[in-house]
């Protein structure tokens, strides 16, 4: 049974998506746990940023997967054409199979667009 303190079944507004609820609880603020979990999110980065801009680690892991990409391509357009196909074909497996690290490359957004 929602929770209203004056009787009556009284909606709220979600803070997040702005969809109208009836709290269940007293102090329900969110009309669902993901509302919820995305405030706290959106929070935790306003207080603590994970981005290359402040964050070191994350600078030298983009730095080297850029560094990756680069090889990469002077590696692609330094073999033969016909041998190309190939050669990514092998790439791409790794990606699909084992390697993280060049599936994050071929799924970078900054490095799709070429920005």
């Amino acid at each position: 049974m929602p929770y209203d303190a004056l009787g009556s079944d009284a909606e709220v507004t979600c803070p997040v998506c702005s969809d109208v609820f009836i709290p269940k609880r007293r102090d329900q603020k969110y009309c669902s746990p993901r509302c919820r979990k995305q405030k706290y999110q959106q929070e935790d980065r306003g207080k603590n940023p994970k981005n290359a801009k402040v964050s070191p680690s994350v600078r030298k892991e983009n730095h080297e997967q850029r560094q990756r990409a680069r090889e990469l391509a002077e590696t692609l357009f330094g073999i033969p054409p016909c041998e190309r196909l190939g050669f990514m074909k092998t790439l791409i497996d790794a990606a699909r199979s084992h390697d993280a690290d060049l599936r994050s490359i071929f799924t970078d957004p900054t490095l799709l667009t070429g920005c």
